[in-house]
């Protein structure tokens, strides 16, 4: 990684990227973190939300 790279922890709380952000947060590692959340039925993610993000 070099210094203008930027690492991004894409997130969705109380799944497994929890256990990415904790690692991340022990190693005292910078990071940007972008949270998404589940959408009403608690099986898919909030699609609008995620799409604004990546197109």
């Amino acid at each position: 990684m070099n210094k203008d790279s930027k690492l991004v922890l894409h997130h969705v709380p109380e799944a497994r990227s929890m256990r990415t952000l904790w690692l991340l947060e022990e190693l005292g590692l910078k990071f940007e973190l972008k949270s998404y959340g589940f959408g009403a039925d608690l099986r898919t993610v909030d699609m609008p939300l995620l799409a604004r993000h990546f197109h």
